[in-house]
């Protein structure tokens, strides 16, 4: 998509808020040495949504969809997964 991202993130030892600003933190720091500050200072909305995943069910339909399913992605992924691709 266009005008945001989704990432599938394990945070077991993190509050997920947490996780999100350090993610856009880090992700800040790099955008910012790669292109140059913007404008405006701010690479994100100011919020952001986190979700909780109960069960490796519902991990699974989410990593499904941010790399097969989205609408108009940004990037095409091959089709093997990542567990496949990492040997798991």
């Amino acid at each position: 998509m266009w005008n945001h991202v989704h990432l599938v993130v394990d945070l077991r030892e993190e509050c997920p808020d947490k996780g999100l600003a350090d993610l856009k933190a880090y992700g800040s720091r790099a955008f910012n040495n790669t292109f140059g500050k913007l404008a405006s200072g701010r690479w994100w909305t100011e919020k952001g949504s986190t979700r909780f995943l109960k069960d490796e069910e519902a991990l699974h339909a989410a990593m499904d969809y941010v790399l097969h399913r989205q609408p108009n992605p940004l990037a095409i992924w091959p089709t093997t997964s990542i567990a496949e691709n990492s040997g798991r």
